[in-house]
């Protein structure tokens, strides 16, 4: 009788791993995978504008890299990160732009921040657009976009913008 429950104990932790292991799986398509999608991102105001900023958060485990209009922003080596990047302000275009999203891995079980934003998405961009030299507010968010694993490893998202 022993035998017969530890058995089935035994049978039941391994059914729990295994359903908690494709739970928590992560499916990116493999590397080097060359669908790319390309997104068009209503821009709330379009301008024109005279100061731009990046706002940028990614969750651990994910290596890859974030382009805008073709010269990366960042690079990511699987550590989190969060924080306000100023080199939307030489990069953005009077006109048509692009962010572009280049995944080389996931680690299964990564979760998002969500310090800055509580978008529950593994990347959050937002673009802040300004005509005064300021701290920019949520009232001057041009765009958000929120990136997720199911959302595929090479994303391009466009939006026009004017510039002054």
């Amino acid at each position: 009788m022993k035998k017969i429950v530890i058995v089935a104990a035994v049978v039941i932790v391994i059914a729990a791993g295994v359903w908690f292991y494709y739970k928590n799986k992560v499916a990116v398509p493999p590397v080097g995978t060359t669908n790319t999608m390309i997104r068009t991102v209503p821009v709330s105001n379009q301008g024109p504008f005279a100061y731009f900023q990046l706002n940028m958060e990614g969750a651990d485990g994910i290596s890859g890299e974030i382009l805008l209009n073709g010269t990366s922003v960042k690079k990511m080596t699987g550590t989190g990160f969060q924080g306000a990047f100023n080199q939307a302000q030489d990069l953005i275009v009077d006109g048509e732009n692009k962010i572009e999203l280049r995944i080389d891995s996931v680690a299964p079980g990564a979760v998002p921040r969500n310090i800055a934003f509580q978008e529950n998405a593994l990347i959050t961009i937002a673009l802040s657009a300004l005509n005064a030299q300021d701290f920019p507010t949520e009232k001057d968010q041009a765009f958000l976009i929120n990136w997720n694993a199911a959302d595929g490893n090479n994303v391009v998202y466009t939006f026009s913008i004017g510039r002054k």
